[in-house]
This record gives structure tokens, C-alpha cells and sequence, in this order.
């Protein structure tokens, strides 16, 4: 693959993010990928702090979503169009305050599964095509435009295709 392929830096606190602009590279559609960070989150959102996305703005349905969210929960969301996320799972892992942990999201064929710590959380079937809105990728935000910031720290933010 040529272009874009990993992207590793350190997050800080809840006014950090990072956004890498749209390009082939970074359109996941049918292909397997890998998105894995280490996460320390430092306080419960009031709704989402976000860790990756693909989004213009929070409001829209695109690409990949990983964050936390205020139930105590991680949220791993997956748009297969433009109006809906076409898999949803926000009861299957819970996160820790104060605390590293590693996070991966990854599909392989028609396979989904998110790990914590390395231990499966997730394993699910997504049996479509990953729905890409053409927005930048976000590490540390819920969209291009800084929304859903997380509070906390992350680091070794990657993002893999294959």
C-alpha cells in the first residue's frame, strides 16, 4: 500500500487531537484493518470522548468509531452508509479510569472483534463494505472538527490495512 499507513503520537489531555486528511489509503471499505491504541483515560465523558473516527463533523455516520462513553463503557461503531451505523456495540467491554490499556479494533474478512489488554471483547460478522464520508481521520477527536475530544492520554495510535 502506498501512501498513509501507520500513524503513532502521543495524546494529551482533552484539547489534543490529531486529524490526518482524507486519501485512498485511509478508505477502509472491504479491506481488513487494524486500529490499536493505548488509552488512559483520566475522567467519565458527559456523552463520547473519542478515540479514532473518520467523521466531518459528530453528527455524521462514517468509517470506524472508537471511544468511551459515559455508561462506563467502550463504544465500537461501524457505518456501513451515509445515515446509520451498520454495527453498534456499546454494553460488550467496560474501561477504567486512570489506568493504560491497549484497545484494537480489527476485521478480518467478514470478521470484526475489539480486544482489551489483548483479551476479546468483540467478535461479530460485518458482512459490507465500510463507509467512508471522505473526511480526515481523527485520533483523540470524534470528527475532523475536534468534537468529542478525549480526556486523558493516548499513545502508539496506529492504523493498519492489509
Amino acid at each position: 500500500m502506498t501512501g498513509v499507513q501507520t500513524c503513532a503520537l502521543p495524546i494529551y489531555g482533552s484539547s489534543d487531537y490529531s486529524t490526518v486528511a482524507d486519501n485512498v489509503a485511509l478508505q477502509m471499505g472491504s479491506s481488513d484493518f487494524t486500529y490499536e491504541a493505548w488509552i488512559y483515560p483520566t475522567s467519565v465523558p458527559n456523552a463520547y470522548h473519542s478515540i479514532f473516527s473518520k467523521r466531518g463533523v459528530a453528527a455524521n455516520y462514517a468509517g470506524v468509531f472508537l471511544g468511551i462513553k459515559s455508561t462506563g463503557v467502550f463504544s465500537v461503531l461501524v457505518s456501513s452508509n451515509s445515515t446509520t451505523w451498520g454495527f453498534v456495540d456499546e454494553t460488550s467491554a467496560t474501561f477504567q479510569l486512570n489506568v493504560w490499556q491497549h484497545v484494537a479494533v480489527v476485521r478480518s474478512g467478514s470478521n470484526l472483534y475489539f480486544y482489551v489488554n489483548g483479551v476479546r471483547k468483540i467478535s461479530s460478522t460485518i458482512a459490507f463494505s465500510v463507509y467512508d464520508g471522505g473526511a480526515a481521520q481523527a485520533i483523540g477527536c470524534g470528527a475532523a472538527d475536534g468534537s468529542q475530544p478525549f480526556a486523558g492520554y493516548i499513545n502508539g495510535a496506529d492504523r493498519k490495512s492489509t
